[in-house]
């Protein structure tokens, strides 16, 4: 059975010249042989297509879809999940590594039987925009074989603490499972991966987790992820909380544990959304101000009164989230942006 599983490797790429090479190599060196990977050059103004064009001539399993003009994450994905032809589907990207026994790690795990949903510890990396690593924190696993409702509700509680809920990258899914379930990525800016694997766990996958640290997001300062201003941010990861919340309504998760998980995770949205506010030059006062806005949100009055410090480096700033004192939030987190310069791996333990 295990030498029979082929999986698809969706790479969405839009002007990754400087990792798309490195990303393609990291596929073609995996231990594990059985995969065709699908590279959408999504109306690239660089060198991707190019780089695409070159791997996909040279290798039978690599191919090359272009796009003659740019049409976003969530079209290009779903592109991909009409195009792959495999068992298993993986959306990763040409910006992050993997460690090369990753196919054969889920490979292994599929042996005795094919659940819909495999998930494995990954860590997140910070690095500098010349590639010079500052931080790297591990987000581990228990292996898990999760084929009931009960065991799979706690299971998503442990991996929404963890910082699983919400990636696409650190999950193998079944093909036919997505195809059934018809669940695409939706048309959204930044949340589509949350949302569709909300979207997922709405369908009670069957699931297996690896506790192998089998993949690297990365994070570039500068970059798209960490460092781009977008102005609704906020209300966008709102939504996404609002979703799981509802989600955790609908399977009953109405205990203490539950909601002072989902709130730890909201305050940290409130963290970042406040950080992204005074990097892009709006002043304390009006951060503050738009923060209290916030106060007045139906799902901050449902779990603001739940939240516990979950995580010791970055209570402090959370808990005035969490009560409401605004200005004392945005006043640790303007500090904090100042340690950045002085000391940048204690202040990412702090903020992320």
């Amino acid at each position: 059975m295990d030498s029979d599983i082929r999986f698809s490797i969706i790479f969405p790429s839009y002007n990754e010249e400087d990792h798309l090479e490195q990303g393609i190599e990291a596929v073609l060196h995996q231990s594990y042989g059985n995969f065709e990977l699908i590279i959408i050059d999504d109306g690239s103004q660089d060198k991707t297509g190019q780089i695409g064009e070159h791997y996909s001539s040279l290798h039978k399993d690599v191919r090359l879809i272009r796009h003659a003009k740019n049409m976003g994450r969530s079209f290009t994905r779903n592109e991909g999940l009409r195009e792959a032809s495999g068992d298993y589907i993986l959306f990763l990207d040409p910006d992050d590594t993997m460690e090369p026994d990753l196919l054969k790690r889920v490979n292994e795990a599929l042996r005795h039987e094919h659940y819909d949903v495999v998930s494995f510890s990954y860590s997140e990396q910070f690095l500098t925009s010349k590639g010079q690593l500052i931080l790297q924190m591990p987000h581990p696993m228990p292996s898990r074989r999760i084929t009931e409702d009960q065991m799979l509700y706690e299971a998503v509680r442990e991996m929404e603490l963890g910082g699983f809920i919400g990636h696409v990258w650190d999950k193998a899914y079944r093909l036919d499972f997505l195809r059934q379930a018809k669940i695409q990525f939706p048309h959204e800016i930044q949340i589509e991966g949350a949302l569709f694997d909300i979207e997922v766990m709405k369908h009670k996958p069957s699931m297996i987790t690896i506790p192998d640290e089998l993949y690297h997001c990365r994070n570039f300062t500068d970059g798209n992820r960490i460092g781009k201003f977008l102005p609704n941010y906020l209300p966008l990861h709102r939504r996404v909380i609002e979703e799981v919340y509802q989600l955790w309504l609908d399977w009953g998760l109405r205990d203490e544990l539950s909601l002072e998980v989902l709130s730890y995770r909201y305050m940290r949205v409130l963290s970042s959304a406040c950080l992204r506010l005074l990097r892009h030059g709006v002043n304390a006062e009006e951060a503050a101000a738009l923060m209290e806005r916030e106060t007045k949100e139906e799902i901050y009055l449902a779990l603001a009164p739940h939240f516990y410090p979950l995580r010791k480096e970055n209570k402090r700033i959370l808990i005035a989230l969490a009560s409401g004192r605004m200005n004392k939030a945005v006043k640790r987190i303007t500090r904090l942006m100042l340690l950045e310069k002085l000391a940048p791996e204690v202040a990412l333990k702090i903020l992320y």
